[in-house]
């Protein structure tokens, strides 16, 4: 949280090698790199409200997700 608090990314954001973890708002990340929360093997995300997005392989995104186009 402080880290968060003096603006910058939580640490394992930066320390991430592959890149492939961002951070800030969820709509924000959601408009820039797509994805979804609702992901086979996981709960709802109408139930969980996650803070999460993952792009999913295509045999992983739920039959709801497939029926959007996402």
């Amino acid at each position: 949280m402080d880290l968060i608090d003096e603006g910058k990314n939580p640490a394992c954001v930066d320390a991430c090698l592959m890149r492939v973890l961002h951070f800030g708002d969820i709509e924000e990340l959601r408009k820039e790199f797509g994805g979804s929360g609702d992901i086979v093997g996981l709960p709802d995300s109408h139930i969980t409200q996650p803070s999460l997005l993952i792009t999913p392989k295509p045999e992983a995104v739920t039959g709801k997700e497939k029926e959007v186009g996402r």
